[in-house]
């Protein structure tokens, strides 16, 4: 973890106190020390400072599109779990 800040964040689950260049520090951090060991990357983000849109960007490695929409479907149902549904 970068800071005392993002450690806060991650107790609190309150990841609006993190920046997107620290949580991208931090993904990298975690790869380089071997802490994390991705055989693919996703990243998704909502581009701009409209809440009332989301204007979509990704950047992938090593996925095609099929599995992108897979791992999309993965990664809810494990946030759904993670939030008691």
């Amino acid at each position: 973890m970068s800071s005392n800040v993002t450690r806060m964040a991650d107790i609190r689950e309150d990841n609006n106190l993190v920046t997107p260049e620290q949580t991208l520090e931090d993904a990298l951090a975690a790869i380089r020390d071997g802490t994390v060991k991705p055989r693919s990357l996703l990243i998704l983000m909502i581009n701009g400072d409209d809440p009332s849109t989301y204007d979509l960007k990704w950047f992938a490695s090593k996925l095609r599109s099929s599995e992108i929409i897979s791992l999309c479907s993965v990664a809810k149902a494990s946030f759904l779990k993670g939030m008691g549904y």
